[in-house]
């Protein structure tokens, strides 16, 4: 079985958790304002962690926001190929940039959704 290796759960983890200086705009494009924006932008994290039942193969990450809880699944098998970052063809990325990876596709498939998209809780798989 396909497991992730190590530091992938921590760095997703501290990845999920940051926040970074974001500029704001008015309407007509002018600087209105700086500020730390959180990674999470309104959603609050639940739990992240291996699956009790399969171990380091899949990363369980629950979301909450607004009473919608999103539950996604991370399976190394999606993201690793012998041994290697399954991307890394197409990006030149090492196993170093794969939990940013990781994190870019957590916010594509929930982060920058409404939870009302969502329908009530759900499971979303992250590839």
């Amino acid at each position: 079985m396909t497991e992730f290796p190590e530091g992938v759960l921590d760095g997703l983890r501290e990845i999920l958790l940051s926040s970074g200086e974001g500029t704001f705009y008015g309407p007509g494009g002018e600087v209105t304002g700086t500020g730390q924006v959180p990674f999470l932008a309104g959603w609050h994290l639940d739990r992240i962690g291996f699956d009790p039942d399969l171990g380091r193969s899949r990363i369980v990450c629950v979301l909450s926001r607004e009473g919608t809880t999103v539950t996604g699944v991370v399976d190394a098998g999606d993201w690793i190929d012998g041994g290697s970052y399954a991307y890394a063809p197409m990006t030149g990325a090492t196993w170093g940039e794969v939990t940013p990876m990781l994190s870019v596709a957590v916010q594509e498939k929930i982060l920058t959704r409404d939870p009302a998209e969502f329908g009530g809780d759900t499971e979303v798989r992250i590839r």
